[in-house]
């Protein structure tokens, strides 16, 4: 079955290097992105221009995340450090040291008196954000630690390891609690559902898979991806799951069935992180090609988009390549047929 294919409507470029990470703040007025060039950015969601760049770490930057109220920005890089910066005026305010290895991942508590880190030294590790001092560290994988995360109530962390396995952990005592085993290459990243009955992970055997967060047991597979799969994660009800890969694209999944409902095509390299807006009508990539792109999520915005720029209705090609399967039809009332 041929599946719609939906096209970027805006490139942001500028860095130096891969781009690993990518986020609207919570107006999706601007966008902040992470980089293998050493720098996090800020930029005007608009037209693309390039507002603020923090600058520090000394080596590539895989994270960068806001605060509740975007006072603040967080980030994590391959100098083994995390960094906490204001983000008004890009000025460094603290660094977290201690790791000695990369830092993949970083994250705030819900109240912000906690910061949470994953590492290629194999540990997972909880600070104290305002004094940077470390506080716990999870030990039990035996390679690096990709992913780390809180469930809702942040009485257990979850973290994704290149051993193949996820586990889960007591967060005040530090014991682990389960194993998560079934993925035959690494797991690049995991995350809870709403409620933590579920856990989503993916990995480089090309699966995404989901898990019953109190058994183990394994719910469903996804299967599609022609590399690795970097990132997967469910939209607010769940009802669907994002999930990037290796072979440059990202797909949309039906979370119930495991179907595939639309792939996003257009990076050159590896897409590394998509996220949803607030009303899952646009996507955000970031990608290995240096570049990040806003998407349509709905085929109904992008017609509606295409119907106010395009001189003539689609040709039957092109109505293949974006609408597959579906009966050509005009979709523009008000233009033209194609040019026969």
């Amino acid at each position: 079955m041929e599946l719609p294919v939906l096209p970027a409507y805006h490139v942001l470029a500028g860095h130096e290097g891969r781009v690993f990470r990518a986020a609207w703040d919570v107006d999706e007025s601007h966008i902040l992105t992470a980089s293998g060039d050493g720098t996090a950015r800020v930029w005007d969601a608009a037209s693309g221009a390039q507002l603020i760049t923090f600058s520090g770490h000394t080596a590539g930057v895989y994270k960068a995340i806001w605060n509740g109220e975007e006072s603040r920005v967080l980030t994590s890089g391959e100098d083994g450090t995390a960094r906490v910066w204001d983000a008004e005026s890009g000025a460094e305010l603290a660094t977290l040291t201690g790791h000695i290895d990369f830092i993949w991942r970083a994250g705030w508590n819900r109240d912000e008196s906690r910061i949470l880190t994953a590492s290629g030294d194999g540990s997972a590790r909880l600070w104290d954000a305002e004094s940077g001092a470390e506080l716990t560290v999870l030990i039990g994988h035996t390679d690096q630690v990709l992913q780390v995360d809180w469930n809702e109530d942040e009485s257990r962390i979850l973290t994704a390891s290149g051993d193949g396995t996820a586990k889960v952990w007591d967060a005040e005592s530090g014991t682990e609690m389960l194993t998560l085993a079934g993925h035959t290459e690494a797991i690049l990243y995991a995350g809870w559902n709403r409620d933590g009955s579920r856990i989503l992970t993916a990995g480089d055997d090309r699966t995404a898979r989901v898990w019953d967060a109190q058994s183990g047991d394994e719910l469903l597979i996804l299967t599609g991806h022609e590399q690795a799969i970097v990132q997967a994660i469910w939209n607010a009800d769940e009802s669907r799951i994002l999930t990037t890969g290796g072979d440059d694209t990202t797909r949309v999944w039906d979370a119930e069935t495991g179907d595939v409902l639309a792939i996003l095509e257009g990076h050159k390299e590896a897409v590394l992180q998509a996220i949803w807006n607030a009303d899952e009508s646009r996507i955000l990539t970031a990608s290995g090609d240096g570049t990040a792109r806003q998407w349509y999520a709905r085929m109904e915005d992008l017609l509606a988009a295409a119907c106010q720029q395009a001189p003539r209705n689609f040709t039957k090609q092109e109505w293949v390549r974006f609408m597959g399967d579906e009966t050509y039809q005009r979709t523009c009332p008000n233009l033209p047929g194609p040019e026969r």
